[in-house]
């Protein structure tokens, strides 16, 4: 059973390239419509000196290490430097060095990474029945929208661009600065564990809540911004019902021009009864023999 992502597109000549050549748009953090994503992560630490306890700065330490280094070399390191009177300063002189790599990281992560967004099902419902996916990415039920499955999608970008993309479920909640030292105690401590829910590399798949209704999905990567796909891939593509006859004739035509792509055609449309939104299929897209 094919795990399915969604895409939506407004209806455009870039739109329409895309399906043409087999690619997908990765954009920029920069160019993303959320104006808060990339000052959101460049600023979503905090760091402040604050007074020392030394039972959590040697509990810190053991968590930092555990797995890189045997229990009793990190116990004879603290040791050592508690005797020589440089604990302290060497706790904190590691925690502000630690801050500013992380800083450095998320501020290298928006200027070079480039994101191409999807929307999955979800606890609020059908991707192809959310209203406001239709509204706001897809023109008013102008554009259309795109099935993939999911696990030959990806494939194909990796073998494309020579290296894993980066899988990246988006989380929800309040823009805040988070406290340094607590959030990177807990992933240190949590991360190998299935009680990890929440450290520091989830401050890069972090919106603010009014986006939870997206269930959005990324793929992420540092290659350039038109990436090869397998159109394989696509499972079905749902046009909407306000999509001018003529528009849809031009989509259906570079469909079928494209000999690799087989799908089935649906119209989602507004229930006049329900004021639900529906689809119905409307035609195939077959593979020339």
């Amino acid at each position: 059973m094919p795990e399915s992502i969604y895409k939506f597109f407004p209806y455009n000549s870039h739109d329409l390239d895309a399906l043409a050549n087999n690619y997908l748009w990765f954009s920029h953090y920069s160019n993303f419509n959320d104006p808060f994503e990339d000052v959101f992560i460049k600023n979503s630490l905090s760091y402040v000196k604050d007074a020392f306890d030394e039972a959590s700065a040697i509990k810190f330490y053991k968590h930092l290490h555990k797995g890189q280094l045997p229990p009793h070399v990190v116990e004879e390191a603290i040791l050592d430097l508690k005797m020589r009177g440089e604990f302290e300063q060497s706790y904190h002189e590691m925690l502000l060095k630690t801050f500013k790599g992380v800083k450095n990281t998320f501020e290298k992560f928006v200027s070079e990474s480039k994101a191409c967004c999807f929307a999955r099902d979800s606890q609020f419902g059908r991707v192809l029945k959310n209203r406001l996916m239709w509204s706001h990415y897809a023109d008013g039920l102008r554009g259309f929208c795109v099935e993939f499955d999911r696990a030959p999608l990806i494939q194909s970008i990796s073998n494309g661009i020579g290296k894993d993309v980066f899988l990246s479920p988006m989380r929800y909640g309040e823009l805040k600065a988070f406290d340094f030292k607590n959030l990177l105690a807990y992933t240190a401590e949590k991360i190998n564990t299935e009680n990890y829910e929440f450290g520091i590399g989830s401050l890069v798949s972090y919106k603010s809540k009014e986006w939870e209704y997206e269930s959005e999905y990324r793929l992420i990567t540092d290659a350039g911004n038109a990436i090869q796909i397998a159109p394989e891939s696509i499972i079905s593509i749902t046009v909407g019902s306000k999509m001018a006859d003529s528009k849809l004739n031009t989509l259906k035509s570079i469909l079928r021009g494209n000999e690799r792509i087989a799908c089935t055609l649906y119209e989602a449309y507004i229930d006049t009864k329900s004021f639900n939104l529906e689809r119905k299929k409307i035609g195939d897209i077959s593979t020339q023999a």
